[in-house]
């Protein structure tokens, strides 16, 4: 991997990261170089045996956390609240994650679709990762594979860019797809 990606700290808190997975949380130049490294990684190594890398961008946050149990709330009323919160697990503290998987399938399915009415990722796209995986932007929550899931929306020009995370109760909340739409 790059200069980027080497500036990323291998310790969240106390706990160490597993091996190739990096925290980049403060400081949003070094952040959009790694995460055009890890493309870079993820658009040159095919293989499937390939060492994973993985960047975690934000960790939820008291504030981050009440405005997802606000959609929730507003998703699902305040009654389903206990029963909702056990599926969609989101403790503050939980990493939000970008990885080589994701980097692998958005390039080879969605970079140069023109089907279903999408339109390619580009790097762009995928630098606004970040910001796009925000509570305010939650379309939709969905539970697929038995893993619950979180749609995220968000307009930019003339296209809605969507991301797709996965809450995993150990790896944390982990972006599983991104797609840009009309």
């Amino acid at each position: 991997m790059g200069p980027n990606y080497e500036k990323g700290s291998t310790r969240l808190g106390r706990n160490r990261l597993p091996q190739g997975v990096v925290a980049i949380l403060d400081d949003a130049a070094t952040l959009n170089g790694a995460i055009e490294e890890l493309h870079h990684y993820a658009s040159e190594s095919k293989s499937p045996n390939r060492p994973r890398r993985g960047i975690i961008f934000r960790v939820v946050t008291p504030g981050e956390r009440e405005a997802f149990i606000e959609k929730l709330i507003q998703f699902f009323g305040s009654k389903n609240l206990a029963s909702q919160l056990d599926i969609y697990s989101y403790p503050v503290g939980h990493p939000h994650l970008i990885d080589d998987s994701l980097m692998s399938h958005a390039s080879n399915r969605h970079s140069i679709e023109t089907v279903h009415g999408h339109i390619a990722v580009t790097i762009e796209d995928y630098l606004r990762i970040p910001e796009i995986v925000r509570p305010k932007y939650i379309r939709e929550f969905a539970f697929t594979r038995q893993m619950p899931r979180i749609v995220y929306e968000r307009m930019y020009n003339n296209c809605t860019i969507v991301v797709i995370q996965e809450i995993q109760a150990k790896a944390g909340l982990s972006v599983k797809t991104i797609y840009k739409k009309r």
